[in-house]
């Protein structure tokens, strides 16, 4: 489960940032702000597509 290909996109991303808090590597914010945006929106778009079930299951 530690390979590479297996990884989530959050887990992706802290390992992009470079590791984590308890390195001394500066992380390039340039390349990470897309990536957490991208990120943010697919679970916003996601959220906003599935809520028309939900209502509908609600609803009954």
């Amino acid at each position: 489960m530690l390979e590479e290909r297996h990884r989530t996109l959050p887990v992706a991303l802290v390992a992009f940032q470079g590791g984590g808090a308890a390195t001394a590597v500066t992380p390039n914010y340039g390349a990470l702000m897309p990536s957490y945006v991208l990120a943010a929106v697919s679970l916003v778009l996601l959220f906003a597509f599935l809520m028309r079930f939900y209502i509908r299951g609600v609803k009954g």
